[in-house]
């Protein structure tokens, strides 16, 4: 839930926008529903698996269950990576809308001073 939140996220909210505008015009909604639904897949799976397994621990505890203990330690690491990158990226985006908010806002030698690195 975490990592699809991350990924619809960061696409509806930081990139919807720049690519209406530079690339697709109306078009990218179609994109967006198409997306959508191929994202429901992957939703459905992870409701079936936590259906059957109403365990804790989400990939590790269905790939521990699936596939051993090796494969589970390499794909639970990986979804805590996703995670984070995926905390960075939306992170990275959003300051860029603070930052533009902050100039419109403020006064632009106090904007400096708060938004550029010593």
């Amino acid at each position: 839930a975490i990592g699809l939140g991350a990924i619809i996220g960061n696409g509806i909210f930081v990139l919807s926008g720049q690519a209406a505008s530079i690339y697709a015009g109306p078009s990218v909604i179609v994109s967006f529903i198409l997306t959508g639904i191929i994202a429901l897949f992957s939703a459905s799976s992870f409701s079936e698996l936590g259906a059957m397994m109403p365990l804790a621990g989400s990939v590790y505890t269905y790939t521990y269950a699936a596939l051993g203990e090796y494969l589970a330690w390499f794909i639970g690491w990986n979804s805590i990576l996703l995670h984070l990158f995926g905390a960075m990226t939306i992170t990275v985006a959003w300051s860029g809308y603070v930052v533009k908010f902050i100039y419109l806002v403020c006064d632009l030698n106090a904007t400096r001073a708060i938004v550029q690195a010593p």
